[in-house]
């Protein structure tokens, strides 16, 4: 097992050195002062910190080892940094091995400084999917409009997070999902359909949230509970929530299979909830109804059909045709006979 450095709690005004250290961990800690320095690591994990008030983390050869290898800074949160959060820089001549810093789903917000400051042109900092302040990216001149804080060269940034990264379903945080399930799955036309559609909130709460169904061609609407809002195939229901965390509501939808339908008909649903930070999230699901199309009549003859009822009435007269005519062969046979 490596080193390992958590629940630490907070580390006031003082200096923090990580060096020449192997498979190292620091997690859930509060760093309050004047920074920390992480100086020939191979191979590190720094997650779900927080960084205030103080330089942030600085990656330097300042002193004994001069290389850091595979370093990993994710779920952290920088807040109000004088100077700048991250930084990679050096004291003396050694050179940092090519990317090695991965910085991501990280949140910086009111940063003084740099977010991220790369001193160095011959590799870049991999910095995707970070919350930077502002939902327009880190201010920097590759990113016209954005007013997040800023990021120096040589950092890649983009894409970026939309909102702060514990409700950000891009760093692998459940904020919302909607399922929907079809009973029957497969039906002849005027077959009643019932859906369900179940939607739960993830880590955080939903205030409101809506759902929005589509029906496909070929299915009409009957009825629902709770009721909704139907307009064209589209039907809505726009106060599912508020849901608490991991809470789910349940929305029970009929519709009936059209008698003209045919095919395999997709239902769609989406589920929209707004997260405390007033920020939407959305899910999707599908289910996909059979309809059965009933097997031609029996007694179907040159490709039009011919129901039982009128095989009954054409076979006497068939038979009456045959009489008639194996009665004039007799009667013919007689009269030759007599001549």
């Amino acid at each position: 097992m490596g080193n390992v450095g958590k629940n630490c709690h907070t580390m006031n005004n003082a200096y923090f050195y990580l060096s020449g250290l192997t498979d190292l961990t620091v997690e859930n800690n509060v760093f309050s002062g004047y920074g920390t320095f992480v100086n020939g690591v191979n191979g590190a994990t720094i997650r779900d910190n927080v960084f205030e008030n103080t330089r942030g983390l600085e990656f330097t050869a300042a002193w004994g080892p001069t290389q850091n290898y595979n370093v990993l800074v994710e779920e952290n949160t920088f807040q109000n940094i004088d100077g700048d959060a991250i930084k990679i820089h050096r004291y003396t001549a050694s050179t940092p091995d090519s990317d090695f810093l991965d910085v991501h789903c990280n949140n910086f917000i009111d940063i003084e400084g740099f977010a991220v400051n790369n001193t160095f042109d011959t590799f870049t900092v991999h910095a995707e999917n970070n919350w930077w302040g502002d939902a327009s990216g880190p201010t920097h001149a590759g990113n016209p409009g954005g007013s997040g804080d800023t990021v120096s060269d040589n950092v890649d940034y983009d894409p970026w997070l939309l909102m702060e990264f514990q409700y950000c379903p891009e760093c692998g945080i459940s904020v919302i999902s909607v399922e929907k399930t079809a009973n029957p799955t497969s039906g002849a036309p005027c077959t009643d359909v019932t859906f369900t559609i179940t939607v739960t909130a993830g880590e955080y709460p939903l205030d409101p949230v809506e759902v929005v169904d589509t029906l496909p061609t070929g299915m009409s609407y009957v009825s629902s509970t709770p009721e909704a809002d139907t307009h064209d195939g589209t039907i809505t229901w726009d106060s599912v929530g508020p849901l608490d965390p991991q809470a789910s509501a349940t929305i029970t939808l009929v519709a009936h299979i059209d008698e003209a339908a045919s095919g395999t008909l997709t239902d769609s649903v989406t589920a929209t909830g707004t997260l405390p930070t007033g920020a939407d999230v959305t899910d999707s699901a599908t289910a996909t109804v059979v309809v059965n199309l009933p097997p031609p009549p029996v007694g179907a003859v040159g490709g039009e059909a011919y129901p039982i009822n009128k095989l009954a009435i054409l076979v006497p007269w068939l038979a009456l045709l045959a009489a008639i005519i194996g009665g004039a062969t007799i009667l013919v046979r007689r009269r030759r006979a007599q001549s």
